[in-house]
This record gives structure tokens, sequence and C-alpha cells, in this order.
């Protein structure tokens, strides 16, 4: 129960939810399922068509690499959260690169993490940062 709260918002399942609907009547339950998911966007709203990049690396001198990745993108709504995944990173010698990256995205964030540190964890911590509707991963 506790799992279920913490997911959804609320306690009740989705058969309590759909009441009306069957699921033995295809139509009815499309209906009731999409009626209530329109509902759910309509009390939490994403931001439209804002995208971030996330990027994990123990390479952080492949920053600059992975700025003209970005920035060589159309869209322009980008930003950028970058996770350098070691212990011998030092944010202060790449200020250049970021400040022209700054000026051409809407957010750069520089994370560091240790290199005992997951993958999977950077990534969280990355994802975490972001307030974008859409989260694509670039490697480096």
């Amino acid at each position: 129960m506790r799992r279920r709260l913490s997911n959804s918002g609320s306690a009740r399942s989705a058969l309590q939810t759909f009441v009306p609907a069957r699921r033995r009547h295809p139509d009815e339950w499309t209906a009731a399922t999409s009626s209530r998911h329109l509902e759910y966007r309509a009390a939490h709203p994403v931001r439209a068509g804002s995208v971030a990049i996330v990027c994990v690396s123990n390479r952080p001198q492949n920053l600059g690499l992975v700025l003209e990745n970005v920035l060589a993108q159309r869209h322009r709504d980008v930003e950028l959260v970058y996770v350098a995944n070691t212990d011998r990173f030092d944010a202060s010698s790449i200020d250049t690169a970021l400040s022209v990256a700054r000026e051409q995205l809407r957010r750069v964030t520089i994370l560091s993490r240790s290199a005992e540190v997951t993958l999977g964890e950077c990534l969280n911590a990355a994802i975490a940062h972001s307030d974008a509707r859409f989260i694509a991963r670039d490697g480096a």
C-alpha cells in the first residue's frame, strides 16, 4: 500500500478508479482510461517540448566534445545535465566552454560524483536536477 501511495498518489486500484468501466468491454475501458488520463494531465501539467540531455562520463576531459554535440542540435529549448563520474574533476578548468554553452542553452548543470557511484545513481541524480519533459541520454 505504501508503494502504491508514493507512486500514484492514490491508494485506489485501477479497478476501483474505473468502476463504471468493465475490462470485458474494451471500448468502455479505453474511454474511461482516456478520460482519467486527461484528468491527471490537467491536474499535473508538464512543460511542453522541453528537452534535457543527460550525460554521465568518467572522462571529464571530453566535456568539450559533449558540448559540441549538444550545441549542434537544432532544438534550442535544451537543458544539459553533465555528471562527471570521477574523483579527478576540476570544474574551474571548463569555465570557457561552459560560458559558450550557457549563452546558447536554456540551462547547463554540471554535477560531480565519486568514481564509486554507479552509472544508475549518476543518471538518477542528473534526472533529479532537470524539470524537462523529455530526457535524452548522451554517452561520453
